[in-house]
C-alpha cells in the first residue's frame, strides 16, 4: 500500500517557521483574492508578473539546504514583495519567513554551516534590507530587529540543528496573523 505524501504545508520534515509562512500565505489568499478583485489565486500571482515558481515555493515549502536545479528558490527580495502585497502581507515577514532558517548555510561551505560568525554577504545585506523593512513598519515589527542583527552577525547562535532561533520569524508571522485577523496557527518544532 502507498503511504499518501504529505502536504508540504503540513510536512513535520519542513521548518516550522517556513509551514508557518505557507499557511499564513494560504489562509490569507481567499481574501486577497476577493479584495483585489482576482479569479482566483494563479490570477493574483499573474498580476504581479513574477515567476509562479515563487509562490509554489513560499506556499508548498522545501526543506532547508534544498537546492533545485532551476527556479523555484523565491530569492528575490523584490520579487517576494510583490507577491508579499498582492496577498495583503507585509514583505519583510514573508522574505524572513521563508529565508532566514537559511542564514548560517547560505553562501556558506558546508564546512562552516554550525559555526558560529557572520553570515555571508548577501544574506548579511538581504537581512538588512528586511530589517530597514520593518523599522519603517514600527512596533512590534520593529522590535525583532535587534534579534535579527545579532543572528545576521553571528553574535546570536544559529546552528542548523537547532531552531530556537527562528523565533524572530515566527513572531513575525504571528504578528501578521493578529494584524489580519486569521488566529492562531499552532505548529510546533
Amino acid at each position: 500500500m502507498k503511504q499518501k505524501r504529505l502536504q508540504a504545508a503540513d510536512d513535520p520534515a519542513i521548518a516550522a517557521v517556513r509551514r508557518e509562512l505557507a499557511h499564513l500565505l494560504l489562509d490569507q489568499t481567499p481574501h486577497a483574492v476577493k479584495t483585489g478583485g482576482f479569479r482566483d489565486a494563479k490570477d493574483m500571482v499573474a498580476s504581479t508578473a513574477v515567476h509562479p515558481d515563487y509562490w509554489r515555493t513560499l506556499t508548498q515549502p522545501k526543506s532547508v539546504g534544498h537546492r533545485q536545479m532551476r527556479g523555484g528558490r523565491a530569492w528575490d527580495y523584490d520579487k517576494v514583495a510583490l507577491l508579499a502585497e498582492a496577498a495583503g502581507v507585509h514583505p519583510p515577514v514573508v522574505w524572513l519567513g521563508y529565508h532566514l532558517c537559511e542564514g548560517p548555510i547560505h553562501g556558506r561551505t558546508r564546512q562552516y554551516w554550525n559555526k558560529t560568525g557572520p553570515w555571508a554577504k548577501t544574506m548579511r545585506e538581504a537581512v538588512d534590507r528586511a530589517c530597514a523593512d520593518l523599522q519603517a513598519l514600527g512596533g512590534a515589527y520593529a522590535d525583532q530587529v535587534p534579534a535579527l542583527q545579532a543572528l545576521r552577525d553571528g553574535r546570536a547562535a544559529s546552528t542548523i540543528t537547532d531552531h530556537s532561533w527562528h523565533t524572530p520569524a515566527r513572531a513575525l508571522i504571528a504578528l501578521e496573523r493578529q494584524r489580519l485577523s486569521l488566529g492562531d496557527f499552532g505548529v510546533t518544532s
